[in-house]
């Protein structure tokens, strides 16, 4: 009499092999979602520009020159000695206190336009808790080594050197693309001022609750 053969082992074979399918096919859809979400996190945070040295101050300016040139940015931007005014602190009789007091500044980044702006982003000295640096962002007119125009754009929180550098990078990168960095006022962690009340006067070139 023929024996008849069990059903029960490719039965089993058969069942076994669909469930490694679905189990191949939930875990892609697993890894499909948390791709997803990983790129949707990576979307709200600003991408760190690349090609930096383009943006090296060196590429403009010998060493003697940027010396000369901080000192005059350390004119506009920095704290007035006393006796000086937004007027007088440009005097010849005050140099000295600026060439001084430029040694606490560090240009990072520089970039020439094609009309002859200069962008720059710069730190200066702060008090303050968060750090004793601060990220100013603007831009100059210069000629024969004069600057003849000038205005501050933005200034950062105040921090330390490399996070500052780093917020740099960001800010200035999007200043050189389009001319502003609109598209980070208000977010306190990139830009501190100009904000809602405080503002530039390019007149006096002063940060003032009053300017227009």
């Amino acid at each position: 009499m023929q024996k008849v053969g069990k059903p029960f082992p490719a039965f089993c074979f058969l069942i076994r092999n669909a469930m490694q399918k679905q189990q191949f096919f939930i875990l892609v859809i697993i890894a499909l979602t948390l791709s997803a979400c990983g790129l949707q996190g990576e979307k709200e945070q600003p991408v760190e520009p690349t090609g930096m040295e383009l943006y090296d101050p060196e590429n403009y300016f010998s060493r003697q020159e940027g010396d000369s040139l901080i000192i005059e940015l350390a004119t506009y931007i920095g704290v007035k000695p006393g006796g000086a005014t937004s007027k007088t602190r440009f005097e010849p009789r005050f140099r000295s206190y600026y060439k001084e007091y430029s040694k606490q500044f560090r240009m990072l980044f520089l970039h020439k336009t094609g009309e002859g702006w200069h962008y720059y982003y710069l730190l200066r000295p702060a008090r303050d808790l968060q750090g004793n640096n601060r990220g100013v962002g603007g831009k100059f007119l210069i000629i024969n080594g004069q600057i003849t125009a000038f205005e501050e754009l933005f200034n950062t929180p105040a921090g330390d050197a490399q996070t500052l550098e780093e917020i740099g990078k960001i800010l200035f990168s999007e200043l050189v693309e389009k001319e502003n960095v609109d598209g980070y006022l208000g977010k306190k962690q990139y830009i501190q001022w100009p904000d809602e009340r405080l503002k530039y006067d390019k007149v006096l070139h002063e940060w003032r609750y009053d300017a227009q």
